[in-house]
C-alpha cells in the first residue's frame, strides 16, 4: 500500500479511510461542498487534520506543506492562477522553480541544461507556447495546467499527485494530453487522487471513484460498475441521504 489515510478529520471532512495503491488513479465525486477540497488540502498539509496518513510505510507529517512535499506528495491545486502558477514568469521559470539546484553546480545555474529539460518536457506534455520565455498568463487555460503539471514530471521523489479538478476551464484537446500525462506517472508507480465535479472525466479516467457526503465517504464504485451513470446515481442518491438525516453531522446538507 503506498498511501494509507486513516482517521482524518479536519474543517468540513471526516473521519476518512482510504487506502491508495501504486499507480493507482482514485477518483473523488460528490456534490460540491461536501469535503473533498479540504481532505485533499489536508492530505498536502495545506490544511489542518487530525488523524494518520502514511506514504510508502513512513508516517506522512502534514502539520505543514513541506512534510508531504518530502515524502513526494504533490497538491495539483484547482486555483492554479493563486497557488499552482508564477503567472507574470515564463513557462520555463514555473517548470524549473523547484529543481534549481539540481541544474547548476557549486551555486552555478547551467542555463543550456535548463532550457533543454524544458524544451524536452514542453514536447513530451504537448504545451503549446510560442517560446519556453513566454510568461504562463498569456497561455490558454489547458496550457497553464500542462504548465503545473510539469513539476510531478521533473520532481525526483513523487510517489502520490492530488489533483483537484485538472482540466476545469480546459479544452477537449488538453484535456486528453492532461490524461495522459497522469496516466502515465500511474504507470511509472505513482498513486494518484482526482477530485473532479465531471462524472465522465472521473469514469474515463481512474480505477476506482469513492463518493463523498458530509465530509465523509459514503459509496465506492470499481470495476464493472464504474461509470457516469454510476457515479451520478451515487451523488444524488448521497445529496437525498443528506436532506433526510441533516443532524447526523456539523455539516449542512448539499
Amino acid at each position: 500500500m503506498l498511501l494509507a489515510v486513516s482517521g482524518l478529520r479536519g474543517e468540513r471532512f471526516g473521519p476518512i479511510d482510504l487506502d491508495v495503491e501504486e499507480g493507482e488513479i482514485v477518483g473523488i465525486a460528490g456534490a460540491e461542498g461536501n469535503g473533498q477540497v479540504q481532505f485533499l488540502r489536508a492530505l498536502a498539509g495545506v490544511e489542518r487534520a487530525t488523524g494518520s496518513a502514511a506514504c510508502g510505510g513512513s508516517e506522512l507529517d502534514t502539520g505543514s506543506p513541506l512534510g508531504p512535499l518530502r515524502a513526494g506528495v504533490v497538491l495539483l491545486s484547482g486555483d492554479r492562477a493563486q497557488e499552482s502558477l508564477f503567472p507574470v514568469l515564463s513557462v520555463r521559470a514555473n517548470t524549473t522553480v523547484q529543481i534549481l539546484r539540481r541544474l547548476g553546480r557549486v551555486g552555478l545555474l547551467n542555463r543550456r541544461r535548463e532550457r533543454r529539460t524544458v524544451d524536452d518536457l514542453v514536447s513530451r506534455l504537448r504545451i503549446r507556447t510560442a517560446s519556453i520565455e513566454q510568461q504562463v498568463q498569456s497561455l490558454s487555460g489547458g496550457n497553464q495546467q500542462k504548465v503545473s503539471l510539469t513539476r510531478p514530471f521533473l520532481r525526483g521523489n513523487v510517489r502520490v499527485i492530488l489533483a483537484e479538478e485538472p482540466t476545469q476551464g480546459v479544452d477537449v484537446a488538453a484535456r486528453f494530453d492532461i490524461y495522459d500525462a497522469l496516466r502515465e506517472k500511474a504507470r511509472e508507480g505513482v498513486a494518484t487522487i482526482v477530485k473532479s465535479s465531471d462524472p465522465l472525466e472521473l469514469a474515463g479516467l481512474c480505477d476506482r471513484v469513492v463518493v463523498m457526503s458530509r465530509g465523509r465517504i459514503v459509496d465506492e464504485i470499481r470495476g464493472d460498475e464504474l461509470g457516469e451513470r454510476r457515479i451520478v446515481e451515487a451523488i444524488v442518491g448521497a445529496r437525498a441521504a443528506a436532506r433526510e438525516h441533516p443532524a447526523e453531522t456539523g455539516l449542512s446538507p448539499a
